[in-house]
């Protein structure tokens, strides 16, 4: 089984940690956690301009975790852009934010989310959720793969 890249776009110091022990119950899966801890970080990552069409192909993540308050640039900008490019298109995105917003799961769906799912405020609830949700997006649910080579 290929090891999967998820992109984990979090702003709150408290959910990464959780977050990254959720995946560490998933570490035989995992190829690596890539980072952003806002909007812009985010933005440079997917859609930089300084990369290689190879390069921007290989580094593209298979499951993208999406909080959608995040400083400077907000979730929902970051969800249209990734269904506006070519390369980005195709990956899942779960929306995974404390918001209730009926507005919020409506535009997530409006611009193409994957999935809506609220973060439990219980530790362990937390953990099993976003394991829960890495299980199926990256185990169970077939998606169109992104082909890492030209």
């Amino acid at each position: 089984m290929n090891k999967k890249i998820v992109f984990l776009v979090e702003d709150d110091k408290d959910d990464v940690g959780f977050s990254i022990r959720a995946f560490k119950k998933n570490k035989s899966l995992l190829k690596y956690i890539i980072m952003a801890y806002d909007g812009i970080q985010a933005e440079k990552f997917l859609f930089s301009e300084d990369e290689t069409e190879l390069k921007k192909i290989q580094n593209m993540p298979d499951l993208i975790i999406l909080d959608l308050k995040l400083p400077f640039l907000g979730g929902l900008e970051i969800l249209k852009k990734i269904r506006e490019r070519k390369y980005t298109r195709n990956i899942p995105v779960v929306v995974f934010t404390s918001s209730d917003d009926p507005e919020d799961l409506k535009n997530s769906y409006l611009l193409g989310a994957n999935s809506f799912v609220k973060k439990p405020e219980d530790y362990e609830e937390y953990i099993e959720t976003l394991k829960k949700v890495v299980d199926y997006w990256l185990e169970i649910n077939m998606t169109l793969s992104h082909d890492r080579t030209i």
